[in-house]
């Protein structure tokens, strides 16, 4: 086992993850971040219909482990790596069309050590 851990800590060693997914169960936590500066979907339509759409996808079955959606604000994700979780805060900026250092915490979610599920709370 030592001989693994060194090869993993190395970079040596190739490791794959097979027959875990067949049974629906989640195998990794995606995290995706809004932009700054480019155009979201508010860009190409209403801001109420990019709303409608953000809760369509909340609200379809086939995406149960979508836990956040915003197609409309701008900003950025900061990740915090620890041993014990993973957490991710969404900031938003409030102005694209000026400089400015306000911005707003959005959302934070967690994923503890050894789940491959995101969490509200820690």
């Amino acid at each position: 086992m030592n001989n693994l851990k060194s090869k993993i800590h190395n970079r040596d060693a190739s490791i794959a993850v097979i027959g875990l997914g067949y049974v629906g169960l989640p195998l990794a936590v995606e995290f995706v971040t809004p932009s700054v500066t480019a155009a979201n979907l508010d860009f190409y339509t209403t801001v109420d219909s990019a709303k409608a759409i953000e809760r369509m996808y909340m609200n379809d079955p086939k995406n149960k482990y979508l836990k956040y959606v915003d197609l409309t604000n701008h900003g950025y994700l900061l990740i915090t790596v620890t041993g014990a979780r993973i957490r991710a805060d969404w900031y938003f900026v409030d102005h694209l069309d000026q400089l400015s250092d306000e911005e707003s915490l959005a959302k934070t979610l967690y994923v503890k050590d050894k789940s491959s599920r995101l969490r509200v709370d820690y």
